[in-house]
């Protein structure tokens, strides 16, 4: 007997938490070290390294009583793997995980089920992957399919029974992953079930990605799957009124495998394992469940509790399936039978032009105000068309669709996506997370085509239209409506099409054109409609009505009446047209009449006398006559409503910048914080409103920079620099603190996620900041908040450091975190709070306030009799290559440039005189150093030295497409050569993408230095020292030239010179020298050994995009010097005296 056959006679028991019993074995970090690769904390590693331990751990939850034991796969996809640099294991690493699950259930004395486990990743595919760019992905969905079709493929050869898609936070992504197991199993010709399990982590009853649990199941309901159930984020307790809803409404087999409760301070769960059982015995009871288990903090003792539960249940029966068309955005829309929907058509380009302005303009939120008042009218659902010979309609598609996923009160709503060009329909399938309607297919191209577009749009889990269309052209008449409908109809039934997934179009034609023939339109599709239910009663009627009225244009009352009448008669259950237009009429008799024969007896002529007996009903508009414009902003910034915010902003000119941002836009942020916190809010909303705040800031600025001196000083020039600590890669809330803080005048560097403490250390060093913000949302990252607030106390570093993420808390940041660190640890629990905390700590009244944190901290810890134990792991070895750099920059301009116009007062400006001081050998403290500056200052300020330094100060410096094999970069003929740290993995190629746009320069202050020095000793080490000062000045000020030759700026930046830590080799400058020919254009030289003249001289590169950084290349083999060297052709009897000349 196999699973099919089992569920249908008991409850089938699952296994527990694999994560859970493997932090419980406390393996040594060489146990997740895998070919000289070391993935802490990555369980996944251990199916290579650690086979017996994970067998032991599946045979433990076998012998509790486990009916399916699930694979060690959670993370084993390419997207996860790749964060340890272990994306090439994907395939041995799911294979050994059946492996040792079977080698586990040999010796049972039962059938043991295997579920290969598909687990979710960071990255998701219904939101923005930046806070500040609702189009910004970090993969597309075709990439997420290729993932998942990666792991399964394993998965299935291995030889697993069944596959769990499960914590699935993103419905898009869970898409992605269903599509890919299909096509895997159809690829080896076999027919496994599959389970999916969905997450819900806060009170909202919405999944991370806004979905409701109907709109969820809606969405997947038309992938026939084995089971859809709930795991993870919640206890049991927390759990159940979602499992009360997911029994009445799954068309499929039930699970639940909660955690076991929440975890504690110490990230520990402690919900004993009969308490988990007893939590669930009601439902097992009443039939609610099909499978049960556990999942974080349970163990095989808390299986152990659910077996001895069962005997008293019965399993869930499958509801038979409901013949209804489910529909869904983030809420459930149900097509029912006998009740029209409306489909807004103003979000057609086609439907209004001042939607088709505004997309043509890219101004993506104004068109979004086009699709909110769609719904605010009464629009069911939207149909999103971009078809217009103007615009590129796939890219306009694609971005109209991630702005609406950023707007939960328009991606509530269903979405038609309608498109003639069948590659627009293809990109946007990947881009709709609830179940849509596509709008159209017909069999205008021949059956085959036909045939496999629906099958494409069925695969995603869509419905769609088919228009009456054949090869002959558009079906006009009764008979020829008919006709091709039955051919259409059979020929997608036959193809294994779901009924209920047809919506006919059977062609909504305008009359009162002036041509007799035209009148008829209107009767003929009013039959067909009537006729086609009769027929096909499992299938839906939908149809463009304002195209009925086309003739009409201008007369809005008279088309209202006609669309009015028209949809009385015909029998749709969707009708795409402007949702307003339906209250404009108010007929009265002898209109409808004379409306109606015009409909049913084929004759306009008094259509076409009609005079305007209706007028348009006033719009009524959202009287806000009584709120004060304080209230109005504050209402703007909570609803994340971008427009009209510059005229609320007029109308509060008399009052300080300072004080709106303070008192108006912080607080309705709080109000914000405050309403996700409850669950009234969810995430896209949230950051909706902190777009919103930004935007009024960005308006205030020019009020800000207007204020005198003195205000500038009160608002200051804070720093912040803010990461997602190592091994953790969420980092939406992380963006969301960075948009708050910017939006308070706070310079962010955002290092981004997975950064280790030497990392963070190393920005605080460079920026100075204010402040650091550590993010993480999972229980091993509060270890790493550990490591970098000791690494601070140990360089003396007394800054403040805030700490935020779903695991932190309040009680264990008085009693693990704020302990290390003679400064301050401050915990925040949103963004809201953490901004309005930073101001406060650093503003007048800061030392009061940190004294206050400091006594609230003092009380929790006197509560609790823990000691603080800081923990400081090991630096992990990378002994392998970084991931190479995707995302490739391009330019506005192209080429070489000179600059030798420099000003030297300015730059004098940007001198660091502590680093000039240091060349003197003297403390930057001391009253020495003080003397020392000042003479130089005094020395610079004289004319003939001033003018000598602004002849010699010249820089050249370019843009150029070049390309990366990750051993080299190439421009052309020009190729550079780059060693790689065998201990970091670190490699400047890595961080220039395989076709990219980099910059190199070369820089000297000293051209014409020889000119002004004399017999004087001091005078002459003074200007040489200044010069080399001035030098880095002009690298820094190439590096903004370049910069600004990028067509956007890229947040991280690096300027690595030739000769230093990252690019060692010094032979490099003649490559570089010959490519910008640096002598002939500036007249710095090159010596034989590479030394420029005048010494004062700088050359290197400027590389931009996610993930540059500096570093350094002192771990290098033998084995790869010769390499390095042969691939420079170097001969071999120089090998020697050149690897001398390395420094190696």
């Amino acid at each position: 007997m196999g699973i099919r056959e089992e569920i249908r006679h008991r409850v089938l028991l699952l296994d527990g938490a694999m994560g859970t019993m493997i932090q419980s074995l406390r393996l040594p970090p060489s146990a997740f070290t895998y070919r000289g690769r070391t993935a802490a904390g990555l369980a996944e590693v251990l199916n290579l390294t650690q086979g017996e331990a994970i067998t032991s751990i599946h045979r433990a939850y076998i012998e509790a009583g486990a009916d399916i034991i699930e694979t060690n796969t959670f993370n084993a996809n390419r997207i996860s793997l790749s964060e340890y640099n272990l994306e090439d294991e994907v395939a041995p690493i799911n294979r050994w995980a059946v492996a040792l699950a079977r080698e586990a259930s040999r010796d049972a004395e039962r059938r043991v089920y295997i579920a290969g486990v598909l687990g979710p990743t960071a990255s998701g595919l219904s939101f923005s992957a930046k806070v500040d760019d609702p189009t910004a992905r970090t993969h597309d969905f075709d990439f997420f399919i290729e993932a998942y079709r990666e792991q399964a493929k394993a998965l299935i050869e291995a030889g697993c029974d069944l596959l769990l898609i499960e914590t699935v936070f993103d419905t898009l992504v869970a898409k992605s992953a269903i599509i890919a197991c299909r096509e895997e199993l159809e690829a080896a010709g076999k027919d496994l079930p599959i389970m999916v399990s969905v997450t819900f982590s806060d009170g909202s009853g919405r999944t991370l990605s806004g979905q409701s649990l109907g709109a969820f199941i809606a969405t997947l309901a038309p992938f026939d799957l084995f089971s859809i159930g709930l795991n993870c984020s919640t206890g049991p307790k927390e759990m159940i009124p979602l499992l009360n809803e997911l029994h009445a409404i799954s068309p499929c087999y039930t699970s639940a495998h909660p955690n076991a409760g929440f975890p504690d301070e110490d990230g520990r769960y402690t919900l004993a394992p009969d308490h988990l059982a007893g939590e669930l015995k009601p439902l097992l009871a009443a039939g609610f469940l099909n499978i049960v288990g556990g999942c974080c903090g349970t163990t095989p003792d808390h299986i152990r509790a659910l077996k001895r539960i069962l005997p008293a249940s019965r399993p869930r029966s499958v509801p038979p399936k409901k013949p209804a068309l489910l529909l869904a955005g983030l809420d459930p829309v149900e097509v029912k039978r006998d009740t029209l929907l409306i489909v807004g058509e103003r979000t057609n380009v086609a439907g209004s032009r001042i939607f088709r302005r505004r997309i043509e303009r890219k101004q993506w939120e104004e068109a979004l105000l086009v699709a909110r008042d769609q719904i605010a009218e009464g629009a069911d659902l939207l149909d999103i068309c971009m078809d217009d010979p103007l615009l590129d309609s796939k890219e306009a598609i694609v971005s109209f669709l991630r702005y609406i996923a950023s707007d939960p009160t328009i991606a509530k709503a269903a979405l038609m996506i309608d498109s003639s060009d069948w590659s627009v329909i293809e990109a946007a399938l990947g881009e709709v997370q609830g179940r849509g309607i596509v709008n159209s297919i017909s069999l205008k191209e021949g059956e085959e085509l036909f045939i496999r577009r629906a099958k494409k749009i069925a695969s995603f889990g869509h419905a769609f239209v088919v228009m009456l269309f054949d090869e002959a052209g558009q079906a006009a008449s009764y008979e020829r409506k008919l006709a091709i409908a039955e051919r259409s109809y059979t020929l997608l039934v036959e193809a294994g099409i779901d009924p209920s997934s047809i919506i006919f179009d059977p062609n909504v034609l305008a009359i009162g054109t002036g041509i007799a023939e035209h009148d008829a339109y209107a009767k003929a599709t009013i039959d067909a409609t009537r006729e086609l239910k009769k027929r096909y009663p499992r299938s839906y009627i939908s149809g463009g009505i304002s195209n009925l009225s086309f003739a009409f244009r201008g007369n809005d009352p008279l088309r209202s009446a006609l669309h009015e009448v028209f949809l009385e008669l015909a029998r749709f259950d969707l009708a795409i047209l402007n949702p307003a237009s339906l209250h404009r009429s108010t007929l009265d008799e002898p209109t409808r009449k004379i409306v109606r024969k015009a409909l049913l007896a084929g004759d306009s002529s008094q259509l076409l006398n009609l005079a305007l007996v209706e007028q348009a009903k006033e719009r009524t508009e959202v009287d806000h006559a009584g709120l004060t414009p304080e209230e109005l902003l504050s209402k703007a910034v909570i609803d994340g409503e971008l427009l009209g915010l510059e005229e609320v902003l007029d109308s509060l000119t008399h009052l300080e910048p300072l004080f709106i941002i303070d008192s108006i836009l912080m607080e309705a942020m709080k109000t914000v914080g405050t309403r996700f916190g409850e669950g009234k809010m969810f995430l896209s909303q949230v950051v909706r409103s902190a777009r919103a705040m930004k935007n009024a800031v960005d308006r205030l600025q020019p009020r800000l920079e207007a204020q005198s001196a003195e205000k500038k000083s009160s608002l200051g020039t804070r720093k912040a620099v803010l990461a997602t600590v190592k091994g953790d890669v969420h980092d939406i809330g992380k963006n969301i603190v960075a948009l708050v803080l910017s939006c308070n005048n706070f310079e962010v560097i955002d290092l981004g996620v997975m950064v280790d403490e030497e990392t963070i250390l190393n920005a605080v060093k460079e920026h100075d900041p204010d402040l650091v913000g550590l993010s993480g949302l999972i229980t091993p990252s509060l270890k790493e908040m550990e490591k970098v607030i000791s690494l601070f106390e140990a360089e003396g570093l007394q800054l403040p450091v805030f700490v935020g993420g779903a695991t932190t808390s309040e009680v264990h940041t008085a009693l693990k975190l704020a302990p290390l660190s003679r400064g301050a640890v401050i915990r925040t629990k949103d963004a809201g709070e953490m901004a309005l905390t930073a101001v406060e700590v650093l503003g007048p009244q800061g030392q009061a306030r940190l004294e206050a944190i400091r006594t609230q901290y003092e009380a929790i810890r006197m509560r609790y009799t823990q000691e603080a134990e800081p923990s400081r792991g090991s630096k992990e070895d990378l002994l392998e290559k970084q991931e190479q750099k995707r995302t490739s920059l391009k330019a506005k301009r192209y080429g070489v440039f000179v600059k030798d116009d420099f000003d030297l007062s300015e730059l004098a400006k940007r001198i660091s005189w502590r680093m000039y001081v240091q060349g003197w050998g003297v403390p930057f403290e001391d009253e020495e150093a003080k003397r020392i500056i000042a003479e130089a200052k005094e020395l610079l300020a004289r004319e003939e030295i001033a003018s000598s330094f602004e002849r010699g100060m010249k820089v050249v410096y370019s843009m150029m497409k070049v390309k990366s094999d990750r051993h080299t970069i190439s421009t052309g003929r020009h190729v550079f050569h780059f060693l790689r740290d065998e201990g970091s993995g670190f490699s400047l190629p890595d961080m220039v993408a395989q076709e990219d746009a980099v910059g190199f320069f070369a820089a000297s202050s000293a051209l014409d230095l020889e000119a002004i020095l004399d017999d004087d000793p001091v005078k002459t080490l003074t200007l040489k020292l200044l010069a080399d000062r001035l030098a880095e000045v002009l690298a820094q000020e190439a590096q903004s030239l370049i910069a600004d030759l990028w067509t956007e700026r890229p947040r991280s930046i690096i300027r690595p010179a030739i000769g230093y830590p990252s690019w060692s080799d010094h032979s490099e400058k003649k490559t570089l020298f010959e490519l910008l020919e640096v002598k002939e254009r500036i007249g710095i030289s090159l010596s034989s050994s590479y030394a420029m003249d005048p010494p004062s001289s700088v050359c290197g590169a400027v590389i931009g995009g996610e993930g540059v950084r500096y570093f350094t290349v002192k771990d290098v083999s033998r084995a790869q010097l010769e390499r390095y060297a042969r691939r420079k052709g170097v001969p071999d009897r120089e090998l020697a005296s050149f690897l001398k000349d390395m420094g190696y």
